[in-house]
């Protein structure tokens, strides 16, 4: 009854598990572990690991785990669906000697996040940066003689407040963008011409 228990609990973890002895022979393999590594669900335990998840890495984390008996992680990818786990092997000492225990964690949707807040750090980076060169360069030309001619003093003053404008509507459109994400603002869409996007952007360039 208890190993029923147990075996029922292994099959219906989101977590893949494998667990391999000292001669690298796969004892235990369960129904998560086999979807991650596309292997069929009839595969039986017995086989060496090499044969039974046919991943180079895998095989490296439980030979480094063997050789220094202690807990070993790494993160790997799969391929064709190109699925990011989270591998960790721990030696199963004193209950099972030599016997090696190998979760996988699937961190895709994780992995994917990460890469989303880094390419956003980057966009709002370069938004920022144009603003800012603007004014520094309006400011050194200013300084330069421009402020002894009226019309082209306007005229730059004129920018310099344009591009206050632009980091001030920045900084709201990401508060904005925090609170829409929070789910207290609902996203709200409208049509608009592209021409006037494109024609802000060639006036400030």
């Amino acid at each position: 009854s208890q190993q029923r228990y147990l075996a029922s609990i292994l099959e219906n973890l989101n977590d893949g598990i494998c667990i391999i002895d000292q001669h690298g022979i796969v004892r235990i393999l369960n129904q998560a572990a086999k979807r991650m590594f596309n292997i069929p669900e009839n595969a039986i335990s017995g086989q060496p690991l090499i044969e039974t998840i046919r991943h180079y890495r895998v095989q490296e984390l439980w030979q480094t785990c063997q050789e220094k008996n202690t807990q070993q992680t790494m993160q790997i990818e799969t391929s064709p669906e190109r699925n990011y786990l989270q591998c960790i092997a721990t030696p199963l000492e004193p209950a099972a000697e030599g016997n090696i225990l190998i979760l996988f964690q699937d961190i895709t949707r994780l992995h994917q996040l990460e890469i989303v807040r880094r390419d956003f750090v980057s966009n709002v980076s370069h938004e920022l940066r144009t603003p800012l060169t603007s004014l520094k360069l309006i400011t050194e030309t200013l300084s330069d003689g421009a402020m002894e001619d009226p019309p082209a003093q306007k005229r730059f003053l004129a920018q310099m407040e344009k591009e206050i404008d632009n980091l001030t509507q920045l900084v709201q459109e990401l508060l904005e963008l925090s609170r829409i994400e929070s789910g207290l603002v609902p996203l709200q869409k409208k049509s608009i011409a592209p021409s006037i996007l494109l024609a802000d952007a060639a006036n400030r360039m």
